[in-house]
């Protein structure tokens, strides 16, 4: 356990033929207080919100809450572990899982007698 708020991200996660998308909204959180792990099959999202105000500045009214967000996804044998990659802009998180090769449909074509 640590002190403070701790936030669950909003994600939505697209699917297509070559790849899984995970979108995760982070408001507050920068790109460089972002980490992401892969461990076991499991990947977890983690970020800070740090406070806005300067060191010499005092609060009048906070209305942001600053805290931790974090989050967790079992990641099936069907991605390339190796492979992911993670964007990261104004708030929003993007992962992308590429599929392994053996995962992905491919078509199958039909001989002629």
């Amino acid at each position: 356990t640590q002190p403070g708020l701790v936030f669950t991200p909003l994600v939505d996660i697209f699917e297509s033929d070559a790849s899984i998308t995970l979108i995760a909204d982070m408001p507050g959180v920068a790109k460089e207080d972002i980490r992401i792990d892969l461990k076991d099959g499991v990947l977890s999202l983690s970020g800070v919100v740090r406070p806005w105000e300067n060191a010499d500045e005092t609060d009048i009214l906070v209305e942001f809450d600053i805290g931790k967000y974090d989050r967790q996804f079992t990641i099936s044998e069907a991605v390339d572990q190796e492979k992911i990659q993670a964007q990261a802009s104004n708030g929003t998180l993007r992962v992308i899982l590429p599929k392994v090769e053996k995962a992905k449909p491919r078509k199958i074509s039909i001989a002629t007698e």
